[in-house]
């Protein structure tokens, strides 16, 4: 007899809309992210071009850090 047929359900994966919902919230801090590196960018000397380009960065990097924490924790 499988541990299925004996009446306890196998492990799941997490839901995927628990999934979207990390994911939302990495891109949600991300955003903040680029937007307080702008914003001290954009007062310390850098034109406003060079300001959004460092926000970018910062979106970039953040959301990257994020999704490998997930893809590590989601392995664990």
């Amino acid at each position: 007899m499988s541990p299925t047929a004996a009446g306890s359900p196998a492990p799941q994966p997490p839901a995927e809309s628990t999934t979207l919902l990390w994911l939302g919230l990495a891109g949600a801090i991300s955003v903040i992210a680029a937007l307080l590196t702008g914003m001290l960018a954009h007062p310390d000397g850098f034109s406003l071009a060079g300001a959004v380009l460092a926000g970018g960065g910062a979106f970039a990097t953040s959301l990257g850090l994020a999704i490998a924490v997930l893809q590590a924790a989601r392995k664990l």
